[in-house]
Parts: C-alpha cells; structure tokens; sequence
C-alpha cells in the first residue's frame, strides 16, 4: 500500500483512507481490507461502497492465473486474459456449482448484459449464462460447448430458441440435449448438432413451449 495519501474518511457505515497503492476500507462488520489495481478501477465505475458490490470482506487470493477478492455484493475475478469482471447473485450460484474459475467456464469475460424481454447474460470463456423473469423459477442456465455454437447460429435468445429452460443433459446416452424457450437444440456425439423446434401448437403453447419467431 505504501505511503498515505489521505487521512481517514467517515462513510457510510465505515471509513476509507487512501494510499500509494489503493483504498484501505473498514467497517465494524467487515473489518479493514484494501482494494487496488484493476479492481479499484472497476469498483470506482460502480460507485465504490456506494454501489452493488459494497464493502470489501477478503484481500486479494491468489488463484489459477488469476486473483479473486470477494465483497459484500458479489466477487471480482481478474485474470491477464480477460480483465476484471464480477460474478453475484444467482450468477454465483451457478458458477459456484460449475467449479468456479476452475471448472468448465473459466473466468468471466463480461458484466451480466441486459438482453430481450428483461433477461440478462454474462459471458465466460467456457460458455454464457442466461437468466429470463420469464422462467425466474427455475434460475439461470448455462450454454456452453458445440450447443453455443449452434445457438448463436440459430440467433442466441432473439432468435426462434429463446431463452434456455434447463441445463445440458444427456438424452438416453444417445446425444447431449439441452431445452429452451422454442425447441430443443440436439448434439450426438460425432455428429453436428441441430435445432428441434416445439411444435406451434395449443398444447405446447399452454406451457409456454414455442417457437419465438
């Protein structure tokens, strides 16, 4: 941190003072820990304390080509490749139960992005997560692999797919399968993967099961 460059600074619920080489922040409830570098650019263009992430509650960790730090509203991840970026809420969720930076998706690549009908994406450099109000119920899903090629040449959620349902799973040890708004996308294994549209018919569209284009 170096030298000091500021005395403290009352805040809300806290106090800040700044150094050389970042922000050390303290509340009774988080403690002291110091914010610098890329993630104190990134935390500035939220809004500090002020915004969705909050306070700091861990330093900086050291992981795979990369470092973490965690705050009260999510956490930030950095890595040479892809920058800093944060994961929170039902996001974290997912990502946690994917092996975070470890597992399949790798680090993120992007902000959850506003998208078609209120729904929101974030990318990572395995795969996107998609979340939609319109089936807020059965939380945000993964797209990832030969099923996100196909999808994004199918129109990713603005196109007749929509949003997707569920997460991939194995259909009867024949294909990958993986459900969404419209139809379903197929992937057998050595084989090109393929759109299945719902049928444009009363039943399915009852269920909320059609084609959205």
């Amino acid at each position: 941190m170096r030298q000091p460059t500021s005395g403290e600074v009352p805040i809300r619920g806290g106090v800040f003072q700044n150094f050389q080489g970042g922000t050390l922040y303290w509340t009774p409830t988080t403690g002291a820990h110091s914010v610098s570098g890329d993630f104190l650019r990134f935390y500035a263009g939220q809004g500090y304390e002020n915004g969705f992430l909050g306070y700091p509650l861990t330093q900086e960790v050291p992981i795979r080509n990369g470092v973490f730090q965690v705050f009260q509203g999510g956490v930030l991840y950095w890595s040479p490749d892809v920058g800093a970026h944060s994961v929170s809420g039902s996001f974290r969720e997912l990502y946690g139960q994917f092996g975070y930076e470890n597992g399949e998706l790798g680090y993120p690549r992007s902000q959850e992005l506003r998208s078609r009908a209120g729904g929101v994406y974030q990318q990572y450099q395995g795969g996107v997560m998609y979340w939609s109000p319109e089936e807020a119920e059965s939380g945000p899903h993964v797209v990832r692999s030969a099923i996100l090629i196909e999808y994004g040449q199918a129109g990713w959620e603005n196109g007749c797919l929509g949003y997707p349902l569920t997460s991939q799973y194995s259909y009867e040890g024949y294909s990958t399968v993986q459900e969404f708004q419209g139809g379903m996308i197929w992937a057998p294994p050595g084989e090109e993967p393929f759109v299945d549209l719902w049928p444009d018919e009363s039943g399915y569209r009852m269920s909320g099961l059609y084609p959205r284009c």
